[in-house]
């Protein structure tokens, strides 16, 4: 297991979670993970609320050229990855489409 501090905030309709690696952790793990792959500290991904057809709307990220990376099929939250292009990963929360 990997411990990690977490804050959350919520700003209107806007919601804020920051999670940090205590640096306790050994080997390799999700924080460091990201901090490695983005080149140091920063923003992991952001959010998005999907309240209509979340299988669709993983098929235009992916038809974007960003590569479904954590989630997989029927995932409620998938991430993907927009490194190269917004320096994060864009998460989908939302419910699969019946």
């Amino acid at each position: 297991t990997h411990e990690v501090q977490i804050s959350m905030a919520k700003i209107g309709d806007i919601s804020l979670e920051l999670q940090q690696d205590p640096g306790t952790a050994k080997g390799p793990n999700p924080w460091n993970d990201s901090a490695v792959r983005l080149g140091g500290n920063g923003v992991e991904h952001v959010a998005f609320t999907v309240t209509s057809d979340l299988d669709a709307m993983r098929r235009h990220l992916a038809a974007l050229g960003a590569p479904e990376v954590l989630g997989g099929p029927g995932s409620r939250y998938p991430h993907f990855e927009f490194a190269p292009t917004l320096g994060m990963m864009v998460e989908l929360l939302g419910a699969p489409s019946k």
